[in-house]
């Protein structure tokens, strides 16, 4: 019986100390690369996407972060090669175990000269390292917004990130 209670009681404070960088007003600085592949309609042509992107958020209340992105991609298939920049705007939401919801906003321009839109939730779990950093993998799924008709519908991206949660209060 002791045994038990000593246990619950450090999973209480561990708890608590786990997620108070899910703090209003801390901020997170991190980023994610992602891979995802996509066909488009009428042709045989596959796209293989590489994207790194480097973050930043801030808690606007307990576990609820707006933050934005940008993005670096490349765009590789048998006939072309191309650069993809981004900005990409994102609200995230941590639920209790530290799964998360994000939803993005992302404007992409390429360095053949056309540009997209894009929305992309996103479902991720923070394996909390320390109290300050955790190692984010996530999975999502991207729609075009702007009538993008080569697409054949859902792209689905898969994400390693690493985030830092800093407190503007000097507590981590």
């Amino acid at each position: 019986m002791k045994n038990a209670l000593f246990t619950l009681f450090l999973g209480l404070i561990f708890q608590n100390s786990m997620f108070s960088q899910l703090e209003k007003g801390n901020f997170l600085i991190g980023g994610s690369a992602s891979f995802s592949h996509i066909e488009f309609r009428g042709s045989d042509l596959n796209n293989t996407f590489i994207r790194v992107s480097p973050s930043t958020g801030f808690f606007i209340e307990d576990r609820f972060a707006l933050g934005a992105s940008l993005g670096l991609s490349i765009s590789i298939n048998p006939n072309l090669t191309q650069t993809i920049f981004s900005v990409e705007p994102y609200a995230r939401y941590y639920f209790p175990q530290p799964f998360w919801l994000q939803l993005q906003f992302r404007y992409q321009y390429n360095d053949l000269g056309s540009d997209n839109m894009f929305i992309s939730p996103r479902v991720g779990y923070a394996f909390f390292l320390n109290e300050t950093v955790s190692i984010d993998p996530s999975i999502g799924a991207s729609f075009p917004l702007d009538g993008e008709e080569n697409f054949t519908g859902t792209q689905f991206l898969f994400f390693l990130g690493i985030q830092v949660y800093l407190s503007k209060k000097g507590k981590n």
